[in-house]
This record gives structure tokens, C-alpha cells and sequence, in this order.
């Protein structure tokens, strides 16, 4: 391969990596780790491509890079739903066809990008689709009419970016479940996330015959509580938690400056025995708090799995009961990760 082939081909990783918000540090320590090589951003590591001349050192860091990023688009930065009670064989049927050469999908944008064989027990679908999320951006006031630039303090301007994205089912036969996923949850935000996600049950249910009712999916709601009552130690910590009091009361807290659990933080753990302690005619009312979203951070030794349960303050009352069927996770990068993940999630 020329040399032009190869800064080519690690200008195009570093534009995903960055596309794909993978922390700048992440690729910085694979540039150093090779070369001593750093720069401000992504763009200035770009431009130091041309100081490398070494074949065997570009063919090494272009290997570390994509490793970087096929980690990231396989586990980082999903939206899951876990299904249950389905024939993962009647489903490998049909994703397999869809593979095919002949499969171009009617209705949805999405093309069939890999199939990977994860382990023994379970495989890997994934397919990619492009998406646009609005970006805020500031801009310069002088770069108004005169006549009108002295009304105006702040100029905020909207444009539109393409996230190229890559959904998957995996079907883990081992647990007997199969498992959705939405790629790039945190950057396409709430709204954006949610409707990728009706999206692509959609494209399953209409393109590939794959078709999921509720009572197939796996309702995370109670997870919350199990989360919150995890034990309070160094392995895990509650970073963002929305809950409200028996007397009605909503609040919304996270974790401040350095705290890594915010459950041990006086203004959360003095508050909640506070209300614990409530009399009523000397009898003790049993108060509690009933959380409906949380955010847990997961503690291992060089990483920090984030997952993230958002259900409402409208979803505690309503009177068919609580239900959830998505987590948000962040930080896994590889498959022993993710199945801490799924582990968390499944365990009774």
C-alpha cells in the first residue's frame, strides 16, 4: 500500500472517531502510543499524517485505530431493547435473507453492512443507515446587514449533520434473548433517539417480516429500584436520578464536582432518610422515594460502563403499571463489557 493509501484511509478513521465523539484522548494515546505523535484536535492529528514516512508504523496505527472505532460502533453509545419469548432461529432465517445480494429495503434507508460471529453463542447483525440531527452553533454578529447588527448581541445558528449509524439485532443464544440496538443514542439526543428507534423496529417489522410485541421485550422499569438499592461501594455509584416523594414532590439530582455516587452525598442521603423518619400521630408513615429514571456508573479497572434507565414522573401513577423497555449504554467496548451489561440488566 502507497503512503497515500494509508494517511488516506487513518484521515477517514480519525473523521469517524470524531463523527462518532469518541473522546479525543482515546486517539491521542494511540498516536503517542506509536509515535509520541499529539496534537490540539482531530483535525491538527490529520495534519501530521504527513511526518510519518514508516510503512510498518502506518500499517500499525491505521490496525489500532480501526479497532478503536469497530469497537465503538458494535458497543459504545447504545439505545437496547431485549426481547424474550422468540424464535431466535426464525429470526437468524430472516436477517440471514437479508443479507442477501438481491435484499434492497422498500421503505426504510437501511443497507446490510456486517454479520459477525461474536463468540460461540451469539451473532451479530448490523445495518447502517444515515441520519440528521441539528447542531447549535454561535456565530459572529458582524456578520449582519449593518443596519440591523446593533440589535442583536448573539447569533445562533442551526445546520444539519449526517450521522452515519449502524443499528443491530445480536441474538445471543446462550440467554435465549435477542437484543436491539440504536447506535449513537447520547449524540442524537431524547427525541431523535426515540423516533431511530421506532425507525428501525419498522424496517425489522415491514422489511424482514420480524415483528416484536411488548410482551416480547424485557421491562427494564423495575430495574430502577435495583439499580438505586444496589450495595454502595466502589464497584458502582447513582450519577443522575429523577424520583419523586410520597407527598408528590419531583426531583431531579446528580452527582456534583467529584462525587462518584451521589446516593452517599449528604444533600441526597440526609434528604432521603429525612423523609424516611416522617411521623404522622407518633407512627412512622414509611415514606419513600420512587424513582423513574436513573443513570448508574459501573466502576472496573480502566473503563466506566454508564446505563442509563429514563422512564417519567407520569409513568409511576399510571394505572396499567410502570413499564420501560430501552437502556442507554455507554462506555462498552467490547463484547465481555456488553455482557456486563446485559448481565445487570437480566439479573433478577
Amino acid at each position: 500500500m502507497e503512503l497515500d493509501e494509508f494517511y488516506g484511509d487513518i484521515a477517514d478513521l480519525i473523521d469517524i472517531a470524531d463523527e462518532r465523539e469518541i473522546p479525543l484522548s482515546q486517539v491521542q494515546n494511540i498516536f503517542r502510543n506509536i509515535s509520541n505523535v499529539s496534537a490540539r484536535n482531530f483535525f491538527g492529528l490529520k495534519k501530521r499524517l504527513n511526518e510519518f514516512y514508516d510503512v510498518k508504523l502506518l500499517n500499525n496505527l491505521k490496525n489500532d485505530l480501526e479497532e478503536l472505532v469497530q469497537s465503538h460502533i458494535k458497543f459504545d453509545d447504545k439505545m437496547i431493547t431485549l426481547i424474550r419469548n422468540i424464535s431466535l432461529i426464525d429470526v437468524e432465517s430472516k436477517l440471514q435473507q437479508a443479507f442477501g445480494t438481491d435484499f434492497e429495503p422498500e421503505q426504510y434507508a437501511y443497507l446490510a453492512y456486517k454479520i459477525e460471529q461474536l463468540s460461540e453463542h451469539k451473532k451479530l447483525y448490523q445495518f447502517s443507515t444515515v441520519r440528521e440531527i441539528n447542531v447549535r452553533e454561535s456565530l459572529s454578529v458582524s456578520s449582519l446587514r449593518e443596519e440591523i447588527v446593533e440589535d442583536y448581541q448573539e447569533l445562533i445558528g442551526v445546520k444539519k449533520m449526517k450521522l452515519h449509524c449502524y443499528d443491530f439485532v445480536l441474538l445471543d443464544f446462550e440467554r435465549d434473548i435477542a437484543v436491539l440496538g440504536v447506535d449513537l443514542a447520547q449524540i442524537l439526543g431524547a427525541n431523535e433517539v426515540n423516533i431511530a428507534n421506532l425507525n428501525f423496529a419498522n424496517f425489522l417489522n415491514k422489511e424482514l417480516n420480524i415483528k416484536i410485541e411488548n410482551n416480547q421485550k424485557i421491562d427494564l422499569f423495575p430495574k430502577i429500584k435495583y439499580f438505586y438499592n444496589l450495595p454502595k461501594d466502589d464497584s458502582n455509584g447513582v450519577i443522575e436520578i429523577y424520583f419523586m416523594t410520597d407527598e408528590g414532590t419531583a426531583h431531579h439530582e446528580t452527582a456534583r464536582g467529584n462525587t462518584r455516587d451521589l446516593r452517599t452525598a449528604t444533600y441526597h442521603s440526609s434528604g432521603v432518610q429525612g423523609l424516611r423518619k416522617i411521623k404522622s400521630l407518633n407512627e412512622m408513615l414509611n415514606a419513600d422515594i420512587s424513582a423513574c429514571r436513573i443513570t448508574s456508573k459501573f466502576y472496573q479497572e480502566y473503563s466506566e460502563l454508564q446505563i442509563a434507565l429514563k422512564s417519567s414522573y407520569v409513568a409511576i401513577n399510571t394505572s396499567n403499571g410502570s413499564h420501560l423497555y430501552e437502556a442507554l449504554t455507554y462506555g462498552a467496548r467490547s463484547l465481555e463489557q456488553f455482557d456486563f451489561v446485559l448481565d445487570k440488566l437480566l439479573k433478577k
